[in-house]
């Protein structure tokens, strides 16, 4: 099966970044955010302010040992700087 593209009518109709980040707020679907420093964390997004700075609920810390091994940790309400952001996206079950 081959997907087609949808084309927009205009410009107005292309929804932007901050858009597609908004709608993500609090939803019940679960946030994957990895940072700078090669940790990733999970959550439902509450917040976003104008520093790109994100507020997890329910978040979970996911750290490598090596390559086989992953350590984590609950970390309940968290505050992932937006200047280490290095992706996000939304988790699928």
């Amino acid at each position: 099966m081959q997907a087609t593209p949808f084309q927009f009518q205009s410009t107005a109709e292309i929804p932007t970044r901050k858009d597609r980040i908004v709608d993500w707020i609090d939803k019940k679907s679960r946030v994957r955010v990895t940072i700078s420093d090669k940790r990733i964390f999970t959550g439902i997004l509450l917040c976003v302010d104008c520093y790109k700075n994100l507020i997890l609920a329910d978040c979970f810390e996911y750290q490598a040992i090596d390559e086989k091994q992953e350590e984590s940790k609950s970390m309940g309400l968290a505050m992932i700087p937006g200047e280490h952001i290095v992706s996000c996206w939304i988790e699928t079950e």
